[in-house]
Formats: C-alpha cells, structure tokens, sequence
C-alpha cells in the first residue's frame, strides 16, 4: 500500500483463457427517427440464455460517486473482488496494516448495505501489509487467494490460500502461507485464471518492479510453485494488473506508480507464455500516481479506467480506440465519490440498465460506490427473449443495445452496438413531414 509522494505535484468470476465457441452478436440500424420501429436480429451461436439491454450505461460520461463510508471493519482497505453464487452477492476486501481479511455480505444485491465479518490473519497465515485478493471456486469449493508482505515493514512478502470449503459464507475457515514463491518483493494487484483445468496467476511486484507468474496446479489445495518473469514493459513500483483477450491475444495492463505510467506486456495466445512488454507512457500526463486499472471493450472500443492515488486523487478514462495496440488518449473524470487514495477500482457490475464499480480508500477507510446511470427512453428497458421483438426510443440521443449470452456462465459474453436517434424533420413537396435518415 506504500504511498509515493512526489515533489511536484476502468462478468462475474475468474477468468478462464481457454476460448469459448459461444459469440454474442446481433444486427440493428446505425440511425433511425425517434419512434421509428426497430428491428433487431440476434445472430448469436450456442447460447443457452440471453439478455438484452435497450438503454445500457455509457461509461463514455463521468459517473455519479457515493461514498459510503466505512461499512464496518474496513482498516487501510486495498483490494476487492465479488462472486455471486446461491443467490447471494458475497465481497471479500484485504486491510493493508494491520493485514486481515473482510466478508461483505451483500444479499441479493451487491448495491445493498452488507454485513461484514472480520475474517481477520487466519491463525496469521495472512501478513501485514496485505494487498490483492481473488475468490475462486474449485470443483465446488472455495477459496480465496491473497498477496501481500513488505520486507522492509518487517512481513515477509507470500501467497496465501484461504480454504472455506463448499460454504462461502464459512466463518472458521483454515489458511496455507506459502511463503516468498516467485521472488516477490510487496506484490500487490493479483489476477487468478483457469486455463484448460489447470490453475495460475499473475501479481506485479512493487518493491523490485516485476512480475511474478504462479503455477497453482490442477487443485488450488496443491502447493504452488512460482516463476519470476523479470522487469516487462519498464516497470517501476508496479501496483494495478489487468488482463484482457484481444480478439485471441492475451494483453495484460500494468500501473507503473513510481514513475506515473502505464506499462502493455503481450503474452501472444496464451498467458502461459513469456511476454514481451511496452511502456506507454503518462498519456496526456493525467496520472499522477496511478495505482491501479480496470480495462474492458464497449461498443467497438477498447478503454479502461484508471485511478490516482495521489493529487486530486481522480478517476482517468482511456481511450485506445478500435484497437488495444493504439498509445491510448486520457481525459480525468473528476474525484468522484470524495476519494481519498483510491487504491484498487473494482471489476464493473450491472443493475438494470445501471453500471457500477467500487472503489476503496485507504486514507479514511471508506468504500465508493461508482454508477454510470442508464437511460430510460426506450420502449421496453431489457428483455431475456432470443429475439426480443421491436423497440422504439422516445427521444433523440445515441443510445446502446447490450446483448448478454450465457449470463452467469463461464462461457459468458456480450456484444455492444450504438443507434443513433434522431428527429430531424424535412417537409417534402407533398407536405410529408420525414427523418432526414430516410432520404436518400
């Protein structure tokens, strides 16, 4: 968690790599008048369920911030990460110092007030200066993955697995500190895959500015072993990581804090294999400390967000335009939700036609709740129908269809597309009043 200060002063899950047959897809108009009848055609393969989004959040605007305090037992919060199972939202969030461990219970909703359970060190299997943390769940049981420990704190930097066994909501669960695996030196951000039955992961390390790559065997109860991959994409005080597949290529993105710039290692086909990495620089200088990201695709773009744990302590949007290899344009979103070293942005979450995020602040022990809102100007605001039938939008704007396959399933997807709707009215000869959208 350390915090550079310098003199001058943005689903459910673990990700599985292995590719899916299943691809969302659909065709609809680019432009329509407003209440023009819309026809869409959902040309999806192999899904089992559909859900259909008529008025989805554009993150393209700054969202709307809620800080909502400190929800009990939050002390120096770093890192969070959420499943859904059983019909319940379950978070669970690391304390830096003293280290410990967090349940959020969250109930039907992860946007209700949750009851908190101090899970605490686990017998102090988990170290001081505690940072990542991923949920998993292996063959039906669950555990949850932890990183953290500073040397020059006095902790010693590990990996640690908490078992809870088949009940998430386990309040006496055991835990393994495997020790220093990986030469890792205060590692902070972790990321957990699945690839083909067999368990890994990847943490940056902060103090000697590299990656560390875990081989969690085919049961996340085996002994792990690590493999250090050295300093990727001149790295310096690495805190945020983030992966993505790019059309078959596995991109991962790093938040370099000590030098305030964003670091693109490309690992090919697979994350198994040794990557090559490019330092993108400080794009239109807007990080100042950033700490950590959250990257994803949306409506034909590829953009991420990400955090300053310093200065105004902001949310920074990029954009990389059609493609992730482009140097990414950064404009500041303000601080949203009073942040006050932001540390970690969550991944996002949809209610309705709303898109969320939380975010946690180390300085005064509080969550953020981040909300990009929907609209409300379609006919109808969702659909779970293959073909969902016609739509209508009551207003001109540019609106966002979403369409969700196999929603709450590994092999998950969804696919973006924009409508333009407009009301532009000329009146021809016969006094016939038409969308210019219609002429041709």
């Amino acid at each position: 968690m350390r915090k550079v200060i310098f003199s001058v002063l943005i689903l459910f899950g673990v990700v599985n790599p292995s590719f899916s047959q299943v691809t969302a897809s659909f065709t609809a108009p680019d432009t329509v008048c407003v209440n023009s009848p819309i026809f869409i055609q959902n040309t999806s393969n192999s899904a089992t369920n559909y859900y259909w989004n008529f008025c989805t959040a554009d993150i393209n605007q700054p969202p709307v911030g809620t800080n909502l305090g400190n929800v009990g037992g939050l002390v120096k919060p770093v890192y969070i990460d959420y499943v859904f199972t059983n019909g319940n939202y379950y978070g669970f969030v690391t304390n830096n110092f003293p280290g410990g461990l967090l349940r959020l219970d969250f109930g039907n909703s992860l946007l209700n007030t949750p009851a908190v359970t101090n899970l605490g060190t686990i017998g102090g299997a988990i170290a001081n200066n505690t940072e990542g943390v991923q949920i998993a769940n292996d063959n039906g049981k669950w555990y949850v993955l932890v990183v953290g420990g500073d040397a020059s704190f006095g902790s010693v930097a590990s990996l640690t697995t908490v078992s809870l066994g088949t009940n998430i909501a386990n309040n006496n669960p055991t835990a393994t500190n495997w020790g220093n695996i990986g030469n890792l030196s205060y590692p902070h951000d972790l990321y957990v895959f699945n690839d083909n039955g067999h368990w890994y992961g990847l943490t940056v390390n902060y103090s000697n500015s590299s990656v560390t790559r875990f081989d969690l065997t085919t049961s996340l109860s085996n002994t792990p072993t690590a493999l250090n991959l050295g300093n990727v994409g001149n790295l310096s005080g690495p805190t945020g990581i983030q992966a993505i597949n790019d059309n078959g290529n596995w991109r991962v993105f790093v938040t370099n804090a000590t030098s305030s710039t964003l670091s693109r290692l490309d690992f090919g086909t697979s994350l198994l294999n040794s990557p090559t990495g490019v330092n993108l620089g400080n794009p239109n200088n807007a990080f100042v400390t950033c700490w950590d990201i959250y990257i994803l695709k949306y409506c034909g773009e590829s953009q991420a967000f990400v955090i300053n744990a310093n200065g105004s302590y902001d949310l920074v949007k990029l954009n990389f335009g059609s493609s992730l290899l482009n140097s990414p344009t950064a404009v500041s979103l303000g601080n949203q939700g009073n942040l006050n070293f932001p540390h970690s942005i969550s991944k996002l979450f949809r209610v309705g036609a709303d898109v969320y995020s939380f975010v946690t602040n180390v300085n005064d022990n509080t969550l953020t709740l981040l909300e990009f809102p929907g609209c409300t100007n379609a006919s109808m605001p969702n659909s779970t129908a293959q073909n969902p039938g016609v739509i209508t939008y009551n207003a001109p704007g540019t609106y966002n269809i979403n369409l969700t396959v196999d929603d709450g399933l590994p092999t998950q997807t969804s696919y973006c597309k924009q409508i333009v709707v407009q009301d532009i009215n000329i009146t021809k000869s016969n006094d016939t009043s038409i969308c210019a959208s219609n002429l041709v």
